[in-house]
């Protein structure tokens, strides 16, 4: 039920930084050194016994989760939420499971999406990435008609605003305290953007003065946390995104209750 994959591109995530410079990512600790690199994209060089796709030749994204099958959520269709679920580049098995910085890597068949032939391998490295964005998109329900904020500018941020947008939200803001991001977000569509230590900013700038019906925390900082409790419209969806960036954080439950929110 294996491929060999020989990588052809690999995309550096956040976590990876996180593993390299700190030895963790929130709670997974590194127990062993491990081999990073979780978005990839490669050719299949040889296949197992029974294996039907792909082929020799193909070149494919790589879904960077093997889920196990038989637990009640892989049962359930939710594999994401898998109890025995190993993670490519992750320090999240006890010993880690080593990633895609390596010149060849075997993986499941399941975990391989043929490419088509037009697109570029740089494109095909970020396809999970994209994933995680469409999977926001997803838990927030249909974000059409929506007012949409995005609080964090970083990759996921961006492709989160990016989707939402192409999933028709009627205005996407995005919240950074980068001006860089800022600039890079205006100019890949996001109709407007403020930094969340300006109190100037902020919804009225959009024209949004009781608050997004949709939100997104992209950062996993504290402060981004409670702007975006602060700035949901009654009845919003909140959706987490960003790994946590302290142990725990504090929620504002009394805007939860109040608001009604969907967290």
């Amino acid at each position: 039920g294996t491929v060999l994959v020989r990588v052809r591109r690999v995309g550096l995530c956040g976590t990876d930084v996180h593993y390299y410079e700190d030895g963790r990512v929130g709670a997974f600790v590194a127990s062993a050194p491990f081999v990073l690199g979780h978005e990839l994209c490669g050719e299949v060089t040889a296949v197992a016994e029974g294996v039907g796709r792909p082929s020799p030749g193909d070149r494919v994204v790589v879904n960077p989760s093997r889920q196990c099958g038989r637990c009640e959520f892989c049962r359930a269709g939710r594999g994401n939420l898998c109890r025995n679920i190993r993670m490519l580049g992750s320090a999240s098995t006890t010993p880690p499971t080593d990633g895609g910085l390596a010149g060849y890597l075997r993986v499941g068949e399941e975990q391989c999406y043929v490419m088509p032939e037009t697109m570029d391998d740089g494109i095909g490295a970020l396809m999970e990435p994209l994933a995680v964005a469409l999977q926001a998109l997803h838990r927030a329900g249909s974000v059409a008609g929506r007012r949409v904020l995005v609080c964090g500018g970083g990759p996921i941020g961006l492709l989160i605003a990016i989707t939402a947008r192409a999933f028709g939200a009627t205005t996407v803001a995005l919240s950074d305290p980068d001006p860089g991001r800022r600039t890079f977000a205006l100019a890949l569509g996001v109709d407007v953007v403020f930094d969340p230590a300006n109190p100037e900013g902020g919804p009225g700038a959009a024209g949004v003065d009781d608050g997004f019906e949709a939100v997104f925390e992209a950062s996993g900082a504290s402060a981004a946390v409670a702007q975006a409790f602060e700035l949901a419209r009654r009845g919003a969806t909140i959706v987490q995104v960003g790994s946590p960036s302290e142990p725990r954080t504090p929620l504002p439950l009394g805007q939860l209750l109040v608001k009604e929110l969907q967290f």
